[in-house]
């Protein structure tokens, strides 16, 4: 049944609202739209939407539940109900959504392949290495930038259905998908330091370090990243591009840890300075 002039002039005035970027005013409209006529499924896909975007999901949630009540076969509104349910840790109707799209609600240890979520910080982009855990969650398993405020083995919500691109990783492409915000705090923190060295061996030898006590390295002297001059299909690709290194002794290197505590960070650079006889300085702990 086709709602009244009155509704679909409301309705048409709160789509110039969003489409303008006017969420706040759409948001208002629609939900008169909705006052006016509650058996009318458009709006409420329009406010799942909107509150989807603001990573707000009680509302994004309830909306996506009212329209799929009112028109079952929007696949797109059923995606976000699962997202939405697994942000609030409603496990079995998250599951239940999942079933319809033939996943699993936890995904195996075998399957979790490794992909990149798109990080956008102070109008600069960032791609960082996750570990999918579900449908909707993912571990971090590399150190993201400081100005993200995300640390290794955090766990963050992501949009499989939003690809944003591909990580081109030496002869692997793999996805990227959209960052839909923090779900759990991990219990480690990123510290960074300056190494006086710029040999490839030496910088390997701190990573091996790294992993051997069950702390986080990444090079953040080599994490640009930059568009592919070539874009198939609308869908970009990203590539690692490595800064030169000429041996330089003077040359230094930015590097970040990621640890539980200084201590540990402080205990493994002593160790490293012994092993690989070189020096850093600056060392920094991020909040």
């Amino acid at each position: 049944m086709q709602p009244s002039e009155e509704v679909q002039q409301f309705y048409e005035q709160a789509l110039a609202y969003d489409e303008a970027g006017d969420v706040y005013n759409a948001a208002k409209l629609y939900k008169r739209v909705i006052q006016l006529d509650a058996q009318w499924p458009l709006p409420y896909f329009r406010l799942r939407t909107i509150y989807k975007h603001r990573r707000e999901w009680k509302p994004t949630y309830h909306y996506a539940k009212r329209a799929l009540a009112l028109d079952p076969a929007c696949s797109d509104t059923w995606w976000d109900l699962g997202i939405a349910a697994t942000a609030l840790k409603k496990w079995r109707i998250a599951k239940n959504v999942w079933s319809k799209f033939n996943l699993p609600s936890a995904f195996s240890k075998k399957s979790r392949e490794v992909c990149s979520l798109f990080l956008e910080n102070e109008k600069q982009f960032e791609l960082i290495w996750v570990r999918p855990l579900c449908p909707a969650r993912a571990e971090i398993i590399s150190i993201p930038q400081a100005a993200s405020q995300l640390c290794y083995k955090d766990i963050v919500l992501y949009d499989r259905l939003q690809l944003k691109g591909h990580n081109i990783a030496g002869n692997r492409k793999l996805p990227v998908f959209a960052f839909l915000g923090h779900w759990k705090r991990s219990n480690y923190e990123t510290f960074s330091c300056q190494l006086y060295t710029s040999r490839e061996k030496d910088i390997q030898t701190l990573e091996l370090l790294c992993h051997q006590t069950g702390c986080g390295f990444e090079n953040w002297s080599n994490s640009a990243l930059n568009f592919s001059p070539g874009i198939r299909e609308g869908v970009p690709e990203f590539y690692n591009v490595k800064k030169h290194l000429d041996h330089s002794p003077a040359e230094t290197q930015w590097v970040a840890i990621a640890a539980r505590n200084q201590h540990r960070v402080e205990r493994m650079l002593q160790q490293w300075r012994l092993i690989s006889l070189n020096d850093y300085d600056n060392l920094q702990r991020h909040v």
